[in-house]
């Protein structure tokens, strides 16, 4: 079994000449990150045990956990406020230039700068660790194991009925230099994870990634980023399908 960062998908696209501009990209993997789609149920209402792991999250990031509050108000179906940090429609549509909430699940992270408390600082640094996957939350997108960041891996491994330390973290992002061939595996080697939280949460493979390529020549650059969604039919691996593209 290959690392996954040993496998040809994340291997660089070296610059390379295609009809008179250079060409490079760069595939990663977009189950390595926390999806904010899941912060709610399939009913549009707030799903606690994923809040908490994403307040974690945050703070892991030093950031303030009480943002997450304010991301799952705007995502939510329903007006009401999660405490003082929450905002609905009635905090956005005062606001010099008034917008609504999004009230359903986001296409792109990008999104999220129009939420109360999310400043371009915060989206600098959250961003590398969030994406907003097409998934409804009751087919959840299982983290990938083998992939994931540390902090979001001490996000997940340091919740309620845990007896994980910082030293698990490490100890993971060590020991999987020998992949995990399994949420099982992952379980047997690390007694003192939650068992729960790796089975809502973990898994060990993946089927998004994020494709970033960029082409410069002529005086001018071009660079942009896709979501692709690997399609598996009957155990064979077809041709990835393009959720959205993005010029970056």
């Amino acid at each position: 079994y290959t690392h996954p960062y040993d496998q040809l998908w994340a291997k660089n696209v070296q610059a390379a000449p295609a009809e008179g501009v250079l060409a490079s990209g760069v595939l990663n993997d977009a189950q390595a990150r926390f999806n904010v789609n899941q912060l709610v149920d399939d009913n549009g209402k707030a799903s606690e045990p994923d809040i908490a792991v994403f307040r974690r999250l945050l703070t892991e990031l030093t950031l303030d956990p009480d943002l997450a509050d304010a991301i799952v108000d705007f995502i939510d179906r329903d007006d009401d406020a999660r405490g003082a940090s929450g905002a609905e429609n009635g905090y956005y549509t005062s606001l010099p230039k008034p917008y609504r909430a999004a009230n359903r699940l986001l296409v792109h992270t990008d999104e999220l700068a129009r939420v109360k408390g999310v400043t371009g600082d915060v989206m600098r640094r959250l961003n590398p660790f969030i994406v907003a996957l097409p998934a409804t939350p009751s087919k959840r997108v299982p983290i990938n194991l083998n992939t994931a960041p540390t902090e979001l891996l001490a996000a997940l491994v340091g919740g309620a009925g845990s007896t994980a330390s910082s030293e698990t973290v490490t100890d993971i992002a060590r020991l999987r230099e020998l992949p995990f061939s399994s949420v099982a595996d992952f379980k047997e080697r690390f007694k003192t994870v939650d068992a729960q939280v790796a089975d809502r949460f973990t898994g060990v493979k993946s089927q998004h990634f994020l494709l970033t390529a960029a082409l410069v020549g002529n005086g001018a650059a071009l660079r942009q980023t896709a979501l692709l969604q690997v399609v598996i039919n009957e155990g064979a691996i077809g041709w990835p399908r393009i959720i959205w593209v993005k010029e970056t």
